[in-house]
């Protein structure tokens, strides 16, 4: 598996999976090749079959505006109907593109531009089961397994080397995360005897070692590639999608010391049904769910991590599978697999979205990432 380079350009690289569903509208103008991108980021988005789209950001109303060239064709034939789990690396402005149990491809980024190019070696024949995490130093990746957990190690020239591989049997590796500080990392698994488990991490190494368990009630399901996992932008909160007769959202405090997890008072949280991917925006102020009923979004209480669901949620007329939001946390973006990307502004105060007007943009993207 590749990540990112320590060498200018950035990198990205992309994880797919199932796919289903497609659709498309609202294709804006392309903007100009080889000009300087003013805007508020570039979302990448996976593209059927493999590849990536990408879109500039206008910073002052979230439009898109697809990049020149885009979608840019896949490093490798990949199944039509696999879906995609991309990550984005903080330290090295990288988006990772998975394939299940087949292919990482990788892109650099031209910093200017936005457009990608193949990195050397991609693609990289390292089979995943969930979405990447990513350290905060970028040095590092944790991916989730058939099995497990397996950390990489990411070279000088953006190839990646196994560090380690951690079994979490039984079950499988469903969802991860790492701490803000990078000395913690969490595993989701699942279906059988659901539960998160907690990791230290090796400051020279990137290794991990087990340091607890903690299970989720038998009606509760964390399932591999559905499940999302976030962490509070302060890393004293981790919230986890899990499904029983109806949606839940997992909550933990964590302790800054040891790393362990202890539910939050109220928690699992009501959800609509199905929630997948989990994102908070980055004041930590709101969590948002995708859902089988649309983007659910929950206002987050700064002393304990209770969620309480904002007014009008969920958001949307459509289940949704994927989202994320942007860097300056007043736009955020969904998808449901395949489908054209839905856009919307956040309100600062109560955490409510309203769609941006020429939305949906694109068509058949599935799981997206924005590099700033």
């Amino acid at each position: 598996m590749s990540i990112l380079s320590r060498r200018s350009p950035a990198f990205i690289c992309v994880a797919l999976v199932a796919l289903s569903s497609c659709g498309g509208s609202g294709e804006p103008t392309t903007s100009p090749g080889n000009k300087p991108l003013t805007s508020g980021g570039i979302l990448y988005g996976a593209s059927r079959g493999g590849g990536v789209a990408a879109y500039a950001i206008n910073a002052s109303s979230g439009v898109l505006t697809p990049i020149a060239g885009s979608p840019f064709a896949p490093e490798a034939s990949e199944p039509a109907a696999f879906a995609m789990w991309l990550s984005a690396n903080p330290a090295r402005s990288v988006v990772y593109l998975a394939v299940a149990s087949t292919n990482i491809e990788s892109w650099s980024a031209n910093p200017t531009t936005g457009v990608p190019a193949a990195t050397s070696g991609a693609p990289f024949a390292i089979a995943l089961n969930g979405r990447i995490a990513v350290s905060p130093d970028g040095n590092h990746v944790y991916a989730p397994t058939g099995t497990g957990l397996a950390t990489y190690s990411v070279g000088a020239d953006g190839t990646l080397a196994a560090v380690d591989a951690r079994s979490d049997s039984p079950g499988a590796g469903a969802a991860a995360a790492v701490t803000p500080d990078g000395r913690f990392v969490y595993l989701a698994s699942g279906p059988d005897q659901s539960r998160i488990s907690t990791f230290s991490v090796s400051s020279a190494t990137g290794a991990l070692s087990p340091l607890a368990v903690n299970t989720l009630a038998p009606s509760d399901t964390a399932f591999p590639g559905d499940a999302g996992m976030a962490i509070s932008p302060n890393g004293q909160f981790l919230y986890l999608s899990s499904r029983s007769t109806q949606g839940r959202i997992e909550a933990y405090t964590i302790a800054s010391s040891t790393g362990g997890l202890s539910p939050v008072n109220g928690s699992p949280f009501a959800s609509p049904a199905s929630p997948k991917e989990l994102i908070l925006d980055p004041s930590g102020k709101f969590l948002f769910a995708a859902t089988g009923s649309g983007v659910a979004a929950y206002a987050v209480d700064a002393a304990s991590g209770a969620l309480t669901a904002v007014a009008g949620s969920p958001f949307g007329s459509s289940g949704m599978a994927h989202l994320v939001v942007d860097a300056s946390g007043h736009f955020l973006y969904a998808t449901y697999l395949s489908s054209p990307i839905a856009a919307y502004t956040i309100d600062q105060k109560t955490g409510a979205l309203s769609a941006i007007a020429g939305g949906p943009f694109g068509a058949g993207t599935g799981d997206l990432a924005i590099l700033k």
